[in-house]
């Protein structure tokens, strides 16, 4: 059970940039876009937006569209739900997850799994741009062009690596915002989520991070 939830979890997330890599060129000063996207991003303590995913699995020629709401408050708390076309949720408060499948509820403390706390420390370093100054977790390579700032960050866990082959997000130079996040399986499956709509520091209640039994 613990080991179909943390393939679910991975398979919502994983992530495909369908653009051409061409129309980036790698970052002189890597170091300095580093500093400005810590620097945009160490204010904000909550985020809300909509979401579109597209998911493209190795196996299957068919394209699966799901859209839903995402919510982040501070550095532990988040929402993701999948409204159409079923219902999900991927609840994390601290270091408690929780899965709402409408079917099923499940709860897992993330700090008796590994799995789960890498899993959890992506989805929430993913959004608020953090998870690209993690060295220890992630080697990380700077590209951009004229309106956007691409990093990709290649897996150093032997957890990690057995997943995903590389994870990207790009950020809008204007407010250094992610606007999209690539990540690539091992396995071949790929999908992409586009963050809409984002709005920052709006009042977010503590209630939507928890799932009503």
């Amino acid at each position: 059970m613990i080991k179909t939830c943390i393939t679910f979890c991975v398979l919502m997330f994983v992530i495909h940039a369908a653009s051409a890599q061409s129309t980036f060129s790698e970052v002189q000063n890597s170091q300095a876009e580093l500093q400005n996207l810590m620097e945009a991003n160490k204010n904000v303590t909550s985020i809300s937006c909509d979401f579109v995913q597209e998911k493209e699995l190795s196996i299957l020629s068919e394209t699966v569209t799901s859209e839903g709401i995402f919510r982040l408050k501070g550095n532990d708390k988040l929402l993701w739900e999948y409204r159409t076309p079923y219902p999900y949720k991927v609840v994390i408060n601290g270091d408690r997850m929780e899965i709402d499948d409408s079917e099923n509820k499940m709860t897992f403390d993330t700090r008796s799994n590994r799995m789960f706390r890498e899993i959890s420390n992506i989805m929430i370093k993913s959004v608020d741009g953090s998870i690209v100054n993690d060295k220890s977790t992630f080697e990380t390579k700077l590209l951009e062009n004229k309106t956007e700032l691409l990093a990709e960050l290649t897996p150093k866990t032997r957890e990690l690596s057995g997943l995903f082959e590389k994870i990207s997000l790009r950020f809008n130079k204007s407010n250094y915002l992610v606007r999209r996040i690539d990540m690539y399986e091992e396995l071949g499956d790929v999908t992409t989520i586009i963050l809409n709509n984002q709005k920052l520091n709006e009042p977010v209640e503590d209630s939507c991070f928890f799932i009503r039994k």
